[in-house]
């Protein structure tokens, strides 16, 4: 039956100790440690042969999950089994690793005397030891020895032991708005008044536009034409003259003239046609009517004639020409002064260094000269279109991003509580609002900045006051000095497992300083 197996994952911050300690609460007879993706732990051959021994003194054999080769080569000297993943682990065999490690007669020093050749000059020596001195002698080095004992203990005591202990400071979210201001005669960032210096980049830009005309003006109105019949009432021949009058005699009175004398036979009852138009103050559409109006005859002819229209009398009208009005020209002037602002950030950006930006809200037009403006027509000339081709200078303030982050960031600093420390990974700012364009291009505008700031921890400072305590006067210590996250509290660490106190030796506590989950 396959025996259980311990996986133990270490960690990036794992030593020797560390997992020696992990180890002491380990029932398993197979022990697997897994190294970390990342990091670089137990790199020395010393790590693993101390491991290793722990291992064997638990009667328990041990195997590596690792690709760090000088892991692997250290590993395969001591013959213990490494793998490629837990699951490999699993497949294969375990090797059962070395109890000691030897070193190859061939490795001895070159220059090393052989015992042999001094057997001569040994000999030669001569025994000076009384039985009494050599009696003192062993006293002596008992002494020796003990004293030597005690303080090689008291060494270990002092030296030896460590700790490890994983702090939380609590954190707190900010989130601040700042007036920044850029100005183009700052010559370098006032942190103090979130001032920073300002470009000014400016483009010659070129733009046309057209638009239908809405200007008009009536032009000569056009007289109305049509045929009147002429019907004798007399059995005399009559001549009618050219430009003879005719009119309505109901409703609005409407005249006409005839266009051509015409001469009717002398007979009742005897016609003749004749062409007429409206008299020019009646022309245009008031001359436009129906059959059987025109009914009546100015002059002594009227005595001896009837006049008719049988069809209506039409053509008449006032025609509306189309000329360019003075709002065509301003609508143009805006169309056109919109487009090349429009145009004007496309244009700018080529123009840009590291890091720098535009600020949309002022770019503006700050040149146009008469001769740069030219409308194909001018206002009141008849045209059903007219269009505008001009050129502008255009001007638009430039900010460094780097130096605005330096503006937020010492806006969100100066709003720190005491004793705390901006997380510079958490800082993030959005540009919003303008508030103020000058004309000198000084742009004022909000930045909205957001970040944690975390309790600040004097590691020197806590290795120091821990050093010697208890357990307990750790915990008391760390909860009433310091302002740790409360959902998650301090790891405490102390090797050998079986010491309840920390090391006498501040370097020999590490403090470590982890942010907020």
């Amino acid at each position: 039956m396959t025996q259980p197996v311990e996986i133990i994952q270490l960690e990036s911050h794992d030593d020797v100790v560390s997992v020696r300690d992990r180890l002491a609460f380990t029932e398993s007879n197979r022990i697997l440690l897994v190294w970390p993706e990342e990091g670089h732990v137990l790199h020395r051959k010393l790590d693993l042969v101390l491991l290793q021994r722990e291992a064997r003194r638990r009667v328990a054999r041990l195997a590596l999950v690792t690709h760090d080769p000088e892991v692997i080569d250290n590993a395969r000297e001591l013959n213990i089994s490494t793998f490629e993943s837990i699951k490999e682990s699993r497949r294969r065999r375990w090797k059962r690793g070395r109890s000691k490690v030897f070193i190859s007669r061939f490795d001895r020093p070159t220059g090393e005397p052989d015992p042999h050749e001094l057997r001569d000059t040994a000999s030669r020596l001569k025994r000076r030891t009384a039985s009494a001195r050599r009696r003192l002698q062993y006293a002596f080095g008992g002494v020796l020895l003990l004293l030597l004992m005690g303080l090689l203990l008291a060494v270990a005591y002092i030296v030896l032991p460590a700790a490890t202990i994983t702090l939380t400071p609590a954190t707190q979210h900010l989130d601040v708005t700042v007036r920044i201001t850029a100005d183009p005669a700052a010559q370098a960032v006032d942190i103090e008044n979130q001032v920073i210096p300002a470009t000014m980049l400016q483009v010659e830009i070129e733009e046309s536009a057209e638009v239908e005309t809405t200007g008009s003006l009536e032009a000569d109105a056009v007289p109305a034409l049509g045929t009147v019949v002429f019907t004798n009432q007399t059995d005399q021949a009559v001549t009618i003259p050219a430009g003879t009058t005719v009119s309505t005699s109901t409703g609005a009175i409407v005249r006409y003239r005839t266009l051509e004398a015409v001469n009717i036979a002398g007979q009742v009852g005897a016609i003749a046609a004749v062409a007429v138009e409206a008299l020019p103050d009646f022309a245009g559409s008031i001359g436009n009517v129906p059959a059987y109006a025109i009914d009546h005859i100015d002059g002594p002819l009227a005595d001896i004639l009837v006049v008719q229209n049988l069809d209506p009398i039409s053509g008449g009208e006032t025609p509306v020409i189309r000329v360019v009005a003075q709002a065509d020209h301003d609508r143009l002037l805006a169309t056109v002064r919109q487009a090349i602002q429009q145009r004007a950030l496309g244009d700018l950006t080529p123009l840009l260094g590291p890091g720098q930006e535009i600020i949309p809200e002022s770019i503006g037009i700050v040149e146009e000269r008469p001769e740069w403006t030219a409308f194909s027509a001018a206002v009141g000339q008849e045209a059903d279109t007219v269009s505008l081709t001009m050129r502008a200078i255009v001007q638009a303030v430039v900010i460094d991003r780097r130096m605005v982050n330096q503006a937020a960031f010492a806006g969100l600093a100066a709003r720190i509580p005491a004793g705390q420390e901006i997380v510079p990974e958490s800082i993030s700012f959005t540009r919003e609002s303008i508030e103020a364009i000058d004309q000198t291009g000084r742009v004022t505008f909000l930045a909205n900045v957001t970040g944690d700031a975390s309790t600040a921890i004097d590691t020197e400072q806590v290795q120091q006051a821990l050093a010697g305590r208890s357990y307990n006067e750790v915990l008391t210590y760390l909860y009433q000095n310091l302002d740790l996250a409360p959902e998650a509290p301090p790891g405490i660490v102390i090797w050998p497992s079986f010491h309840d106190r920390m090391p006498l030796l501040p370097s020999r506590i590490t403090v470590i300083v982890q942010e907020a989950p």
